[in-house]
Protein backbone atom coordinates (compact mmCIF):
# COMPACT_ATOMS: atom_id res chain seq x y z
CA UNK A 1 0.00 0.00 0.00
CA UNK A 2 1.19 3.51 -0.82
CA UNK A 3 2.05 5.74 2.17
CA UNK A 4 0.05 8.93 2.69
CA UNK A 5 3.17 10.79 3.68
CA UNK A 6 6.79 10.38 4.64
CA UNK A 7 9.31 12.38 6.61
CA UNK A 8 12.93 12.33 7.71
CA UNK A 9 13.78 12.98 11.34
CA UNK A 10 16.45 12.49 13.96
CA UNK A 11 15.42 10.01 16.62
CA UNK A 12 16.02 11.20 20.18
CA UNK A 13 15.48 7.82 21.81
CA UNK A 14 16.69 5.32 19.20
CA UNK A 15 19.65 7.01 17.50
CA UNK A 16 21.64 3.79 17.32
CA UNK A 17 18.78 1.82 15.68
CA UNK A 18 17.96 3.93 12.60
CA UNK A 19 21.45 4.78 11.39
CA UNK A 20 24.85 5.79 12.70
CA UNK A 21 23.84 9.46 12.51
CA UNK A 22 20.45 8.90 14.18
CA UNK A 23 18.56 9.77 10.99
CA UNK A 24 15.28 7.96 10.43
CA UNK A 25 12.60 7.92 7.76
CA UNK A 26 8.97 7.61 8.82
CA UNK A 27 5.89 6.76 6.77
CA UNK A 28 2.21 7.45 7.45
CA UNK A 29 -0.47 4.97 6.37
CA UNK A 30 -4.25 5.01 6.66
CA UNK A 31 -5.59 2.38 9.04
CA UNK A 32 -9.15 1.28 9.67
CA UNK A 33 -9.85 1.02 13.39
CA UNK A 34 -11.97 -2.04 14.12
CA UNK A 35 -11.28 -2.36 17.84
CA UNK A 36 -10.01 -0.01 20.54
CA UNK A 37 -8.11 -1.23 23.61
CA UNK A 38 -7.53 0.52 26.93
CA UNK A 39 -3.86 -0.48 26.88
CA UNK A 40 -1.31 -0.91 24.08
CA UNK A 41 2.45 -1.59 23.95
CA UNK A 42 3.56 2.04 23.42
CA UNK A 43 1.04 3.59 25.78
CA UNK A 44 3.80 5.20 27.83
CA UNK A 45 5.23 6.89 24.71
CA UNK A 46 2.16 7.58 22.55
CA UNK A 47 -1.18 9.23 23.23
CA UNK A 48 -4.44 8.43 21.49
CA UNK A 49 -6.76 11.30 20.72
CA UNK A 50 -9.83 11.23 18.47
CA UNK A 51 -10.22 14.51 16.57
CA UNK A 52 -12.55 16.20 14.16
CA UNK A 53 -10.92 16.84 10.79
CA UNK A 54 -10.57 20.61 11.25
CA UNK A 55 -8.87 20.13 14.61
CA UNK A 56 -6.53 17.50 13.16
CA UNK A 57 -5.40 20.00 10.49
CA UNK A 58 -4.94 22.68 13.15
CA UNK A 59 -2.76 20.42 15.28
CA UNK A 60 -0.44 19.32 12.45
CA UNK A 61 3.05 20.45 13.44
CA UNK A 62 4.59 20.09 9.98
CA UNK A 63 3.49 20.64 6.40
CA UNK A 64 4.05 16.96 5.51
CA UNK A 65 1.44 16.08 8.17
CA UNK A 66 -1.15 18.35 6.54
CA UNK A 67 -0.29 16.90 3.12
CA UNK A 68 -0.66 13.34 4.46
CA UNK A 69 -4.01 14.20 6.07
CA UNK A 70 -5.20 15.76 2.81
CA UNK A 71 -4.13 12.61 0.92
CA UNK A 72 -6.08 10.49 3.39
CA UNK A 73 -9.23 12.62 2.98
CA UNK A 74 -9.04 12.34 -0.81
CA UNK A 75 -8.59 8.55 -0.58
CA UNK A 76 -11.43 8.25 1.95
CA UNK A 77 -13.80 10.32 -0.20
CA UNK A 78 -12.99 8.26 -3.31
CA UNK A 79 -13.56 5.04 -1.37
CA UNK A 80 -16.89 6.25 0.02
CA UNK A 81 -18.00 7.41 -3.42
CA UNK A 82 -17.04 4.06 -4.95
CA UNK A 83 -18.94 2.12 -2.26
CA UNK A 84 -22.06 4.27 -2.75
CA UNK A 85 -22.00 3.72 -6.51
CA UNK A 86 -21.85 -0.08 -6.05
CA UNK A 87 -25.09 -0.10 -4.03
Amino acid sequence: EKPLGEWVFRSKSKQDICSLEGGCKGYMFALEVTEEHDTWPERGNRDRKWLKIKEAFRLCRYEWMREALESFLELWQRTRKSRCQKR
